[in-house]
């Protein structure tokens, strides 16, 4: 009856179900749910790539450029003109650079190309003789995709209209990279202050740490990896031409843009180095290049990396592998770029929620022991970007 009470030995349907079925089932629908927030996310980062690889690239470009406004700022240069004056100097810096590499680099093109097959045919010769092993098959199955590129009118067209496209996403990009560099760099920290008044007032205080933790970690990955991919191709391009091996300045440059892309790009250009090496001044020098290329790898890795970019910004090598390879696979060459950065921005993102759960934040703002210490936000009446940290 309805006015009976229920019996003390009575078992509710829900204490059937097993405890840990029952703590699986509830962190299945969690993780599903952040799986789908995930896809929605990466979705519409793919149909919006174009916006959101420009953005990337501005606060790249942003946090090379902040150090050198807010020097300019503490000698007392307005907050404008000392914007006006960083900008102008990086794009006379940037196309006086591009001149030079291009016209030391371009001439040599040819010779570069005709090296590299040379070294690679000295090497498919090599692997034959000395294992019996036939790269024909390969070497044909290489020529047929190639071949088949332009086999068909309608290939063609279609070819020139991808051209068309890719170059009028590359414009577009390179204008909204550079219209949001000038307000990032004129006013970035009042842009966060705006971003974090959108949050919980309870919230906006582990928001904003997170933030400057963030943007600490991405600073010092661009101006890291700037500065470790510019001794890099020194070192190695300074090393090739002692050994007597031409293209140098080829091989420098190659090292230098292969920088930006973790462990894949120095194994990359580092190849090309031992196959130039191989193919013009033979098997000694390809060996002292490989030498070369090792130590500069092994000084890259085990001193230049944590003294300039820190702790905030080690990943395992293996993460970094797996983010390139993710990265290349959504986006290509543009995604391999960005992943390693992404990734570490996430890794300091998580690493901050776990500490502040645990309620194990210290007094650094909750960054992690030894660390250095988040940007400081700027007066609210100033509105300028955050100060460098020391």
């Amino acid at each position: 009856m309805s006015g009976m009470t229920q019996q003390p030995g009575h078992v509710q349907p829900a204490d059937r179900v097993p405890v840990g079925l029952r703590t699986t089932a509830a962190w299945s629908w969690r993780i599903l749910v952040i799986l789908a927030l995930a896809v929605v996310v990466l979705v519409v980062v793919a149909r919006l790539h174009v916006v959101f690889v420009a953005l990337f690239v501005a606060m790249l470009a942003t946090a090379l450029l902040q150090p050198a406004v807010a020097r300019l700022r503490r000698r007392g240069v307005p907050r404008t003109l000392s914007t006006v004056l960083v900008l102008v100097a990086a794009l006379i810096g940037v196309s006086v650079a591009l001149y030079l590499v291009g016209r030391a680099v371009l001439g040599q093109v040819d010779a570069f190309q005709a090296a590299i097959a040379d070294g690679v045919e000295k090497v498919r010769d090599w692997v034959d003789s000395t294992f019996g092993m036939s790269l024909e098959q390969v070497a044909q199955r290489i020529r047929d995709t190639l071949g088949s590129v332009g086999s068909a009118g309608g290939g063609l067209t279609s070819s020139a209209f991808g051209f068309a496209s890719t170059a009028l996403e590359v414009v577009a990009g390179a204008g909204i990279a550079l219209f949001a560099t000038i307000f990032f760099v004129h006013d970035g920290a009042g842009m966060w202050s705006w971003v974090t008044s959108l949050f919980p007032r309870d919230a906006r205080g582990h928001v904003d740490r997170a933030g400057q933790l963030s943007w600490q970690t991405l600073a010092a990955y661009a101006r890291g990896t700037v500065l470790i991919a510019a001794i890099d191709a020194i070192g190695i391009g300074v090393g090739v031409a002692l050994v007597g091996v031409p293209l140098a300045g080829p091989i420098a440059v190659l090292v230098f843009f292969g920088g930006f892309i973790p462990i894949v790009g120095a194994l990359v250009s580092g190849f090309v180095a031992v196959i130039i090496a191989l193919a013009t001044e033979g098997l000694t020098a390809a060996l002292i290049v490989l030498a070369i290329v090792i130590g500069v790898q092994q000084v890259e890795g085990h001193v230049l990396q944590p003294l300039i970019q820190g702790r905030m910004v080690a990943l395992h090598p293996l993460v970094v592998v797996l983010a390139v390879a993710g990265g290349s696979t959504i986006a290509g060459l543009i995604g391999a770029v960005i992943a390693v950065p992404v990734v570490a921005v996430l890794n300091v993102l998580v690493r901050y929620a776990a500490r502040a759960s645990a309620g194990e934040l210290d007094d650094n703002h909750g960054g992690e022991p030894g660390a250095a210490q988040p940007l400081p936000a700027a007066p609210a009446d100033a509105g300028g970007p955050p100060a460098d940290p020391a």
